[in-house]
């Protein structure tokens, strides 16, 4: 590969990762989250998005510091 195709490679992951720890961001919101598992979870249905987040939703959303395991 030459020079510049490195760089666009480079700059192609940059992009990425930084698009990725957003999408972090975004998911470990608890509201956020409260209206995904309102409108996906049928047990979550008839719950007010205060509740799921603040009482079904337990402790602080952890975001890149577990591991997913196989």
């Amino acid at each position: 590969m030459d020079e510049e195709m490195m760089q666009d490679v480079k700059e192609q992951l940059v992009g990425a990762l930084d698009y990725d720890q957003a999408a972090k961001g975004v998911l470990s919101q608890k509201m956020v989250l409260a209206y995904i598992l309102k409108r996906t979870v049928p047990e979550f249905e008839s719950a007010s998005l205060d509740d799921i987040a603040n009482i079904y939703i337990e402790g602080t959303p952890e975001v890149s510091t577990v591991p997913v395991s196989n």
